[in-house]
């Protein structure tokens, strides 16, 4: 099973959360909720997927200002994840995933 933490925001609790179906959406009003004043971060930003296998992916949902993996934007395409990898979303919130 995989893990999401932000990292960074101006947040002085941590989240941390269990990705635990196939797919895990990201954004304000997602399964992982984003700090509701991040306002660069859409409602439904991205998504996780999870294959069953172990192989993850995150892919951009068309949100305001784009998804990146260890600062490479990746545009409407899905990215691989591996333990470690930075997931952001737009400038100013990173999300660490981990393994």
């Amino acid at each position: 099973m995989a893990t999401l933490e932000i990292t960074d925001g101006g947040l002085r609790d941590w989240q941390s959360f269990e990705i635990d179906k196939s797919t895990t959406t990201i954004g304000r009003h997602g399964d992982f909720k984003t700090p509701r004043f991040q306002t660069e971060v859409s409602r439904i930003h991205c998504a996780i997927m999870h294959d069953g296998a172990g192989t993850y992916q995150v892919r951009d949902l068309n949100s305001f200002s784009g998804t990146s993996v260890n600062g490479k934007s990746i545009g409407t395409k899905s990215k691989s994840l591996h333990g470690g990898d930075k997931v952001s979303l737009g400038n100013h919130l990173t999300i660490m995933f981990s393994r």
